[in-house]
Protein backbone atom coordinates (compact mmCIF):
# COMPACT_ATOMS: atom_id res chain seq x y z
CA UNK A 1 0.00 0.00 0.00
CA UNK A 2 2.88 2.37 -0.25
CA UNK A 3 1.92 3.45 -4.13
CA UNK A 4 -0.39 6.17 -4.24
CA UNK A 5 -2.76 5.78 -7.18
CA UNK A 6 -3.58 9.04 -8.68
CA UNK A 7 -7.67 10.01 -9.63
CA UNK A 8 -9.65 12.64 -11.03
CA UNK A 9 -13.45 13.65 -11.09
CA UNK A 10 -15.35 16.25 -10.52
CA UNK A 11 -18.86 17.63 -9.55
CA UNK A 12 -21.41 19.53 -11.33
CA UNK A 13 -24.27 21.22 -9.28
CA UNK A 14 -27.80 22.59 -9.83
CA UNK A 15 -30.64 24.30 -7.93
CA UNK A 16 -34.08 23.21 -8.60
CA UNK A 17 -37.08 24.91 -6.54
CA UNK A 18 -34.41 26.55 -4.38
CA UNK A 19 -32.46 23.65 -3.56
CA UNK A 20 -29.20 22.64 -4.12
CA UNK A 21 -28.44 19.38 -5.58
CA UNK A 22 -25.49 17.30 -6.76
CA UNK A 23 -24.52 14.38 -9.34
CA UNK A 24 -23.48 11.93 -7.76
CA UNK A 25 -22.90 8.30 -8.47
CA UNK A 26 -24.89 5.37 -6.59
CA UNK A 27 -22.45 2.75 -5.30
CA UNK A 28 -23.78 -0.92 -4.57
CA UNK A 29 -23.53 -0.69 -0.70
CA UNK A 30 -26.04 2.57 -1.01
CA UNK A 31 -23.28 4.96 -0.93
CA UNK A 32 -22.77 8.44 -2.88
CA UNK A 33 -19.88 9.45 -4.28
CA UNK A 34 -18.02 12.09 -7.13
CA UNK A 35 -17.47 10.82 -10.83
CA UNK A 36 -14.07 10.03 -11.15
CA UNK A 37 -11.14 7.58 -12.26
CA UNK A 38 -7.62 6.82 -13.10
CA UNK A 39 -5.41 8.81 -14.65
CA UNK A 40 -4.59 7.10 -17.71
CA UNK A 41 -0.49 6.67 -19.30
CA UNK A 42 -0.35 10.41 -20.96
CA UNK A 43 -3.41 12.07 -19.72
CA UNK A 44 -3.23 15.04 -17.38
CA UNK A 45 -5.58 15.44 -14.30
CA UNK A 46 -7.93 17.90 -16.06
CA UNK A 47 -8.10 15.10 -19.42
CA UNK A 48 -8.93 12.42 -17.29
CA UNK A 49 -11.37 14.43 -14.68
CA UNK A 50 -13.06 15.16 -18.40
CA UNK A 51 -13.16 11.92 -19.80
CA UNK A 52 -14.63 10.29 -17.04
CA UNK A 53 -17.64 12.59 -17.08
CA UNK A 54 -18.39 12.17 -20.15
CA UNK A 55 -17.77 8.00 -19.40
CA UNK A 56 -19.62 7.98 -16.55
CA UNK A 57 -22.22 10.30 -16.19
CA UNK A 58 -22.95 10.28 -20.16
CA UNK A 59 -22.48 13.86 -21.21
CA UNK A 60 -20.91 15.00 -24.42
CA UNK A 61 -19.66 18.24 -23.31
CA UNK A 62 -18.06 18.54 -20.52
CA UNK A 63 -15.83 22.15 -19.32
CA UNK A 64 -13.67 22.27 -16.54
CA UNK A 65 -14.59 25.84 -14.33
CA UNK A 66 -11.93 25.58 -11.64
CA UNK A 67 -10.03 23.55 -9.00
CA UNK A 68 -11.84 22.53 -6.18
CA UNK A 69 -9.52 20.47 -3.80
CA UNK A 70 -7.99 17.42 -3.15
CA UNK A 71 -8.20 14.18 -1.11
CA UNK A 72 -5.92 11.35 0.27
CA UNK A 73 -7.72 8.04 1.16
CA UNK A 74 -7.57 4.57 1.61
CA UNK A 75 -9.97 2.77 -1.44
CA UNK A 76 -10.34 -0.71 -3.00
CA UNK A 77 -9.14 -1.48 -6.64
CA UNK A 78 -11.68 -3.90 -8.58
CA UNK A 79 -9.48 -6.83 -7.92
CA UNK A 80 -10.06 -6.38 -4.21
CA UNK A 81 -6.16 -5.06 -3.66
CA UNK A 82 -6.35 -2.01 -1.04
CA UNK A 83 -4.79 1.29 -2.12
CA UNK A 84 -4.10 4.60 -0.54
CA UNK A 85 -5.35 7.03 -3.13
CA UNK A 86 -4.70 10.89 -4.20
CA UNK A 87 -7.76 12.20 -5.90
CA UNK A 88 -8.17 15.84 -7.53
CA UNK A 89 -11.34 16.94 -7.91
CA UNK A 90 -12.91 20.18 -10.14
CA UNK A 91 -16.15 22.23 -10.52
CA UNK A 92 -17.39 21.05 -13.98
CA UNK A 93 -20.35 22.04 -16.38
CA UNK A 94 -21.52 19.64 -18.13
CA UNK A 95 -24.28 19.40 -21.23
CA UNK A 96 -25.84 16.67 -24.33
CA UNK A 97 -26.93 13.80 -22.28
CA UNK A 98 -26.89 11.00 -24.52
CA UNK A 99 -28.03 8.17 -22.75
CA UNK A 100 -25.01 6.32 -22.45
CA UNK A 101 -23.25 5.83 -19.68
CA UNK A 102 -21.47 3.38 -17.35
CA UNK A 103 -22.68 4.60 -14.15
CA UNK A 104 -25.89 4.75 -12.24
CA UNK A 105 -26.08 8.29 -10.80
CA UNK A 106 -28.34 10.63 -9.27
CA UNK A 107 -29.12 14.57 -8.37
CA UNK A 108 -29.46 14.38 -4.98
CA UNK A 109 -30.09 17.73 -2.38
CA UNK A 110 -26.53 18.67 -0.74
CA UNK A 111 -27.85 17.58 2.58
CA UNK A 112 -28.91 13.70 2.32
CA UNK A 113 -26.16 14.00 0.09
CA UNK A 114 -23.99 14.65 2.80
CA UNK A 115 -25.66 12.10 5.15
CA UNK A 116 -24.99 9.93 2.46
CA UNK A 117 -21.88 10.23 1.11
CA UNK A 118 -19.72 6.69 0.65
CA UNK A 119 -16.28 8.41 1.82
CA UNK A 120 -16.32 10.88 4.42
CA UNK A 121 -13.35 12.91 3.14
CA UNK A 122 -15.44 13.45 0.21
CA UNK A 123 -18.18 15.06 1.90
CA UNK A 124 -15.74 17.10 3.99
CA UNK A 125 -14.48 18.51 0.87
CA UNK A 126 -18.16 19.38 -0.56
CA UNK A 127 -18.75 20.70 2.94
CA UNK A 128 -16.12 23.27 2.73
CA UNK A 129 -16.88 24.01 -0.91
CA UNK A 130 -20.68 24.58 -0.26
CA UNK A 131 -20.50 28.27 -1.33
CA UNK A 132 -18.81 27.61 -4.42
CA UNK A 133 -21.03 24.69 -5.57
CA UNK A 134 -23.95 27.69 -5.61
CA UNK A 135 -22.37 29.70 -7.11
CA UNK A 136 -21.13 27.10 -9.98
CA UNK A 137 -24.88 26.05 -11.06
CA UNK A 138 -25.16 24.37 -13.97
CA UNK A 139 -27.55 26.18 -16.40
CA UNK A 140 -28.21 23.03 -19.05
CA UNK A 141 -29.26 20.67 -15.82
CA UNK A 142 -31.00 23.18 -13.97
CA UNK A 143 -33.32 23.37 -17.00
CA UNK A 144 -33.73 19.88 -17.65
CA UNK A 145 -36.64 18.86 -15.28
CA UNK A 146 -38.77 17.32 -17.25
CA UNK A 147 -41.17 17.13 -14.89
CA UNK A 148 -43.62 20.70 -16.11
CA UNK A 149 -43.02 19.07 -19.72
CA UNK A 150 -45.30 16.16 -18.72
CA UNK A 151 -47.32 18.50 -15.98
CA UNK A 152 -48.40 20.25 -19.30
CA UNK A 153 -49.57 16.76 -20.91
CA UNK A 154 -51.37 15.89 -18.17
CA UNK A 155 -53.28 18.81 -17.84
CA UNK A 156 -54.63 18.95 -21.27
CA UNK A 157 -55.45 15.22 -21.35
CA UNK A 158 -59.03 14.28 -21.82
CA UNK A 159 -60.19 11.49 -20.25
CA UNK A 160 -63.44 10.96 -22.73
CA UNK A 161 -60.90 11.84 -25.55
CA UNK A 162 -58.99 8.83 -24.64
CA UNK A 163 -58.89 6.29 -27.45
CA UNK A 164 -59.32 2.53 -26.16
CA UNK A 165 -56.70 0.16 -26.18
CA UNK A 166 -57.07 -2.79 -28.55
CA UNK A 167 -54.69 -5.02 -27.61
CA UNK A 168 -53.93 -7.79 -29.80
CA UNK A 169 -51.60 -9.95 -28.19
CA UNK A 170 -52.11 -9.72 -24.40
CA UNK A 171 -54.23 -8.69 -21.55
CA UNK A 172 -51.78 -6.75 -18.82
CA UNK A 173 -54.14 -6.09 -16.65
CA UNK A 174 -56.02 -9.67 -16.35
CA UNK A 175 -52.82 -10.86 -16.13
CA UNK A 176 -51.02 -9.00 -13.49
CA UNK A 177 -54.31 -9.62 -11.42
CA UNK A 178 -53.69 -12.90 -11.37
CA UNK A 179 -50.19 -12.29 -10.08
CA UNK A 180 -51.48 -10.13 -6.80
CA UNK A 181 -52.03 -11.64 -3.87
CA UNK A 182 -55.41 -10.86 -1.71
CA UNK A 183 -53.58 -8.03 0.66
CA UNK A 184 -50.37 -7.79 -1.79
CA UNK A 185 -48.08 -5.02 -2.14
CA UNK A 186 -48.04 -3.17 -5.79
CA UNK A 187 -45.43 -0.81 -6.33
CA UNK A 188 -46.10 1.34 -9.58
CA UNK A 189 -44.09 3.89 -11.59
CA UNK A 190 -45.37 6.23 -13.50
CA UNK A 191 -48.95 6.05 -11.83
CA UNK A 192 -50.76 8.71 -12.90
CA UNK A 193 -54.18 9.21 -12.31
CA UNK A 194 -54.23 5.70 -11.08
CA UNK A 195 -56.64 3.52 -13.44
CA UNK A 196 -54.64 0.57 -13.43
CA UNK A 197 -53.84 0.93 -9.71
CA UNK A 198 -57.74 1.63 -8.59
CA UNK A 199 -58.25 -1.77 -9.99
CA UNK A 200 -55.65 -3.56 -8.16
CA UNK A 201 -57.09 -1.63 -5.27
CA UNK A 202 -60.31 -3.02 -5.51
CA UNK A 203 -59.86 -6.14 -7.39
CA UNK A 204 -56.79 -7.73 -4.98
CA UNK A 205 -57.36 -4.66 -2.00
CA UNK A 206 -53.62 -4.34 -2.72
CA UNK A 207 -51.52 -1.75 -1.12
CA UNK A 208 -50.68 0.92 -4.03
CA UNK A 209 -47.17 2.96 -3.39
CA UNK A 210 -46.95 4.53 -6.67
CA UNK A 211 -44.41 7.43 -8.05
CA UNK A 212 -45.21 9.82 -10.64
CA UNK A 213 -43.24 12.92 -12.39
CA UNK A 214 -46.06 15.24 -12.73
CA UNK A 215 -47.71 16.38 -9.88
CA UNK A 216 -50.88 17.44 -11.38
CA UNK A 217 -50.92 13.70 -11.97
CA UNK A 218 -50.60 12.60 -8.40
CA UNK A 219 -53.37 15.02 -7.63
CA UNK A 220 -55.62 13.52 -9.48
CA UNK A 221 -54.64 10.41 -8.78
CA UNK A 222 -54.96 11.09 -4.87
CA UNK A 223 -58.93 12.30 -5.30
CA UNK A 224 -59.61 9.41 -7.29
CA UNK A 225 -58.97 7.21 -5.04
CA UNK A 226 -60.52 9.44 -2.54
CA UNK A 227 -63.51 9.26 -4.58
CA UNK A 228 -63.81 5.29 -4.73
CA UNK A 229 -62.94 4.75 -0.64
CA UNK A 230 -59.68 3.53 -1.41
CA UNK A 231 -57.36 6.21 0.16
CA UNK A 232 -56.63 3.98 2.84
CA UNK A 233 -54.86 1.74 0.14
CA UNK A 234 -52.17 4.44 -1.92
CA UNK A 235 -49.22 5.80 -0.96
CA UNK A 236 -47.36 8.36 -3.91
CA UNK A 237 -44.77 10.54 -4.43
CA UNK A 238 -43.90 12.75 -6.92
CA UNK A 239 -40.36 11.79 -7.99
CA UNK A 240 -37.66 11.81 -10.87
CA UNK A 241 -37.59 7.98 -10.80
CA UNK A 242 -33.91 8.43 -12.11
CA UNK A 243 -32.85 9.50 -8.55
CA UNK A 244 -32.96 6.22 -6.94
CA UNK A 245 -31.69 7.33 -3.69
CA UNK A 246 -33.74 9.35 -2.88
CA UNK A 247 -37.06 6.70 -3.85
CA UNK A 248 -38.03 5.12 -0.54
CA UNK A 249 -38.73 1.83 -1.83
CA UNK A 250 -41.08 -0.37 0.29
CA UNK A 251 -40.30 -4.21 1.62
CA UNK A 252 -42.16 -6.71 0.24
CA UNK A 253 -43.07 -5.43 -2.82
CA UNK A 254 -45.47 -8.76 -5.01
CA UNK A 255 -45.32 -6.81 -8.09
CA UNK A 256 -43.45 -4.11 -10.08
CA UNK A 257 -45.26 -2.86 -12.64
CA UNK A 258 -44.91 0.14 -15.31
CA UNK A 259 -47.14 0.82 -18.52
CA UNK A 260 -45.39 2.83 -20.77
CA UNK A 261 -43.17 5.02 -18.14
CA UNK A 262 -40.24 3.52 -17.28
CA UNK A 263 -38.04 5.93 -19.45
CA UNK A 264 -34.78 5.67 -18.27
CA UNK A 265 -31.00 4.78 -19.90
CA UNK A 266 -29.63 1.31 -20.61
CA UNK A 267 -27.66 1.59 -17.11
CA UNK A 268 -29.94 3.72 -15.24
CA UNK A 269 -33.38 0.79 -15.61
CA UNK A 270 -30.52 -1.70 -14.76
CA UNK A 271 -29.81 -0.39 -11.90
CA UNK A 272 -33.57 0.76 -10.86
CA UNK A 273 -34.92 -2.95 -11.40
CA UNK A 274 -31.99 -3.76 -9.17
CA UNK A 275 -33.23 -1.48 -6.51
CA UNK A 276 -36.80 -3.07 -6.47
CA UNK A 277 -35.80 -6.92 -6.62
CA UNK A 278 -33.44 -5.94 -3.42
CA UNK A 279 -36.97 -5.18 -2.02
CA UNK A 280 -38.81 -8.13 -3.57
CA UNK A 281 -39.67 -11.51 -1.82
CA UNK A 282 -38.70 -14.95 -3.80
CA UNK A 283 -41.96 -15.45 -6.17
CA UNK A 284 -41.99 -11.64 -7.21
CA UNK A 285 -43.00 -10.37 -10.77
CA UNK A 286 -41.44 -7.20 -12.58
CA UNK A 287 -44.33 -6.24 -15.13
CA UNK A 288 -43.67 -3.83 -17.94
CA UNK A 289 -45.66 -2.15 -21.13
CA UNK A 290 -42.86 -0.51 -22.98
CA UNK A 291 -42.92 0.69 -26.63
CA UNK A 292 -41.14 -1.19 -29.76
CA UNK A 293 -39.21 0.74 -32.22
CA UNK A 294 -41.38 -0.45 -34.99
CA UNK A 295 -43.97 2.60 -33.25
CA UNK A 296 -45.42 5.30 -34.91
CA UNK A 297 -44.42 7.83 -33.10
CA UNK A 298 -41.05 6.04 -32.15
CA UNK A 299 -40.52 5.73 -35.77
CA UNK A 300 -41.25 10.18 -36.78
CA UNK A 301 -39.26 10.81 -33.27
CA UNK A 302 -35.30 11.71 -32.97
CA UNK A 303 -33.58 9.12 -31.58
CA UNK A 304 -31.24 10.01 -28.26
CA UNK A 305 -29.06 7.12 -27.43
CA UNK A 306 -29.40 3.30 -26.86
CA UNK A 307 -33.44 2.64 -26.77
CA UNK A 308 -33.98 5.92 -25.96
CA UNK A 309 -35.94 8.41 -28.21
CA UNK A 310 -37.62 12.42 -28.51
CA UNK A 311 -41.36 11.02 -29.88
CA UNK A 312 -43.03 13.81 -31.73
CA UNK A 313 -44.82 15.52 -28.62
CA UNK A 314 -41.39 16.01 -27.21
CA UNK A 315 -40.90 13.40 -24.65
CA UNK A 316 -38.14 11.16 -23.64
CA UNK A 317 -39.84 7.82 -24.51
CA UNK A 318 -37.70 4.09 -24.02
CA UNK A 319 -38.32 1.24 -26.27
CA UNK A 320 -37.35 -2.59 -24.98
CA UNK A 321 -36.21 -5.29 -26.75
CA UNK A 322 -35.34 -9.28 -25.84
CA UNK A 323 -31.82 -8.78 -26.42
CA UNK A 324 -31.71 -5.75 -23.33
CA UNK A 325 -33.79 -7.81 -21.02
CA UNK A 326 -31.95 -11.21 -22.04
CA UNK A 327 -28.62 -9.71 -21.43
CA UNK A 328 -29.59 -7.32 -18.26
CA UNK A 329 -32.24 -8.65 -16.54
CA UNK A 330 -32.49 -11.98 -16.83
CA UNK A 331 -28.65 -12.73 -17.66
CA UNK A 332 -27.29 -9.85 -14.73
CA UNK A 333 -30.04 -9.94 -12.31
CA UNK A 334 -30.98 -13.23 -12.78
CA UNK A 335 -34.50 -13.00 -13.23
CA UNK A 336 -36.26 -16.39 -14.91
CA UNK A 337 -38.02 -14.62 -18.28
CA UNK A 338 -41.86 -15.64 -18.18
CA UNK A 339 -43.27 -13.64 -20.98
CA UNK A 340 -42.04 -11.45 -24.26
CA UNK A 341 -44.98 -10.56 -26.49
CA UNK A 342 -45.20 -8.18 -28.93
CA UNK A 343 -48.83 -6.20 -29.32
CA UNK A 344 -50.04 -3.54 -30.86
CA UNK A 345 -53.44 -1.16 -30.57
CA UNK A 346 -55.23 1.82 -32.68
CA UNK A 347 -54.43 4.98 -31.46
CA UNK A 348 -55.43 8.32 -33.10
CA UNK A 349 -55.96 6.00 -36.25
CA UNK A 350 -52.25 5.39 -36.31
CA UNK A 351 -51.12 1.84 -35.20
CA UNK A 352 -48.70 1.83 -32.06
CA UNK A 353 -46.78 -1.19 -31.32
CA UNK A 354 -45.58 -2.24 -27.72
CA UNK A 355 -44.23 -4.88 -25.89
CA UNK A 356 -44.98 -6.81 -23.08
CA UNK A 357 -42.38 -8.27 -20.43
CA UNK A 358 -43.11 -10.62 -17.17
CA UNK A 359 -40.27 -11.71 -15.05
CA UNK A 360 -39.90 -13.53 -12.09
CA UNK A 361 -37.64 -13.20 -8.88
CA UNK A 362 -36.54 -17.10 -8.18
CA UNK A 363 -33.48 -16.41 -6.53
CA UNK A 364 -32.14 -14.24 -3.74
CA UNK A 365 -29.53 -11.80 -5.99
CA UNK A 366 -29.25 -9.04 -6.45
CA UNK A 367 -26.18 -7.26 -8.31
Amino acid sequence: MNNIIVSAGGIISRVLKNKLELLLITAKDGGLTIPKGHVEHGESLEQTAVRELKEEIGVSNVKIVSFLGEITRDGTEPNGDVSRKRIYFFLMSGSNYTYIHEEDFVWIEFNRAMRLMKWREEGKLLESKKRELRKNISNYFTQADVSSLWDTQNELYDDKKRSPFVTESYDVMGDTLNKIPFGGIVFEVGIGIGRDSLVFARERKAQIFGVDISSSAIKRLNKNFKDQGFKHLLTSKVLDVGNIIQLDIPDGINVFFSRFALNLSDTKSFFFLNEIIKKMPIGGYIVIEGKSEKDYKIKKGIKLGPHIYQDTRGLIIRTWDKVYVNTYLVHKLKLKLISFKMGKYTLEKNVAHSVYIVLKKVQEYSY
